[in-house]
């Protein structure tokens, strides 16, 4: 029902009738002693408390699939699919194809998927149970102790193009009066560009795109006056390095945490195990080249 939006649609998904699905909901409902379900005139939709269930009903069917994988798993890991998320800050780190180079040299057959999104958007996909681990480069909020591992700190850096007037300020204050790009939502309290306004105790500038596309973001830095916030990282790419300069500005700005985030190790399946500590020694190490 949560996931097709209707008891009709749902009903034909499971291939029984609409009174049997009706009929089995309230029988769980009244198992649990708990309403999940809003019902009116104008339908059904889920109640907190069905939206909590509906999480945890996709881990326990995601702990199903991995466990089949593990169950069936042949010598060369042929079977088993692998998904991680990677941040932009992170997507474009050196060590990511390294890991996974070296894990794909002894798991030649392992179905492995790596998905760019926002550490907001990561967050939500690995209580799902979509994602097996993350690499964020944020350390998220209320996670619990045993998910967290961090691996290193990154540098942030005011960036802007190579011709930009303002390339020679030594302070953020005299940027902000400029056009900014922000990466994260402006209310985003784990975001580097929240933190470093609200650190430095300085106002937000008054002229802010929000562009979470990473390339979009990168574009407008290029070809406008837009000051953006980059990784340290960032600039052992060569697009970056080619089209972006780092304001040296005095304040001391706040480095961003590079995070391993899994919710459960324990039923990893053998091939993945390996993939999440391939990452973790990978990524563990200090950056081996800045040209900063």
């Amino acid at each position: 029902m949560a996931d097709a939006g209707t008891f009709n649609a749902a009903a034909e998904t499971l291939h029984i009738t609409q009174g049997a699905l009706s009929k089995a909901i309230k029988e769980l409902e009244a198992s649990l002693g708990i309403a999940l379900f809003e019902r009116s005139n104008r339908g059904v939709r889920l109640t907190a408390q069905g939206h909590r269930l509906v999480i945890h009903a996709r881990h326990i069917g995601e702990s199903v699939r991995r466990a089949k994988d593990d169950l069936h798993e042949t010598e060369d890991g042929g079977r088993v699919i692998a998904t991680i998320g990677v941040t932009p800050v992170v997507s474009i780190m050196r060590e990511i194809s390294d890991a996974i180079i070296a894990f794909r040299r002894h798991n030649p057959k392992t179905r492995l998927r790596v998905l760019e999104m926002r550490p907001s958007q990561m967050m939500q996909e690995l209580r799902d149970g979509t994602l097996d681990f993350a690499v964020s480069s944020q350390m998220p909020i209320n996670s619990r102790p045993d998910e967290c591992v961090l691996l290193r700190q990154i540098p942030t850096l005011v960036t802007c193009h190579k011709a930009h007037k303002l390339r020679g300020a030594d302070s953020v204050r005299d940027l902000l009066d400029e056009e900014w790009v922000a990466q994260d939502s402006m209310d985003d309290v784990t975001s580097p560009f929240y933190r470093m306004f609200t650190e430095l105790g300085l106002p937000f500038p008054q002229r802010v795109t929000e562009c979470t596309a990473s390339v979009t973001a990168h574009l407008l830095a290029v070809h406008t006056d837009s000051i953006m916030l980059l990784s340290g990282a960032s600039f052992t790419h060569q697009t970056i390095l080619q089209s972006l300069v780092p304001i040296r500005v005095r304040e001391t700005l706040p480095s961003r945490d590079l995070v391993l985030i899994a919710r459960n190790r324990h039923v990893f399946a053998a091939p993945v195990l390996r993939l999440y500590e391939t990452f973790r020694k990978t990524l563990s190490s200090p950056e081996r080249s800045s040209t900063l």
